[in-house]
């Protein structure tokens, strides 16, 4: 199997290759930021479990994604709070892949088909 990091890696190159560039790093923005909000939530007081998680880090990764896509430049707000939906929702249901490459494709792809 492979480490978190692996998949970073390849979520990484992925979204750089597939979005234009603001999407790309708003995307990855979230895989960095609210991830890691959730994941230091989750642990600090998360008691709440969920599909393996807790509630109290998904909303830390909800709220974070949301100030993400809210104060980056030259996003649509609707896009970008449908993408931090979508983004937390690959988060916390128990899908097979690793959330750290399917975060930044699920929030960038939400995006660029809604801002198509």
């Amino acid at each position: 199997t492979f480490m978190g990091s692996t998949y970073f890696l390849f979520s990484t190159i992925l979204t750089i290759l597939l979005f234009p560039k603001p999407i790309a790093i708003a995307s990855l923005l979230i895989l960095i930021l609210a991830d890691t909000a959730a994941a230091l939530v989750g642990k600090a007081i998360g008691r709440v479990p969920v599909f393996g998680k807790t509630l109290e880090g998904s909303v830390a990764f909800f709220l974070s994604s949301l100030l993400i896509v809210s104060i980056y430049p030259n996003l649509n707000r609707f896009s970008g709070s449908l993408a931090a939906l979508g983004a937390t929702l690959v988060e916390i249901l128990p899908i097979k892949m690793n959330d750290n490459l399917t975060i930044p494709l699920v929030a960038g792809a939400i995006i660029f088909f809604l801002e198509g």
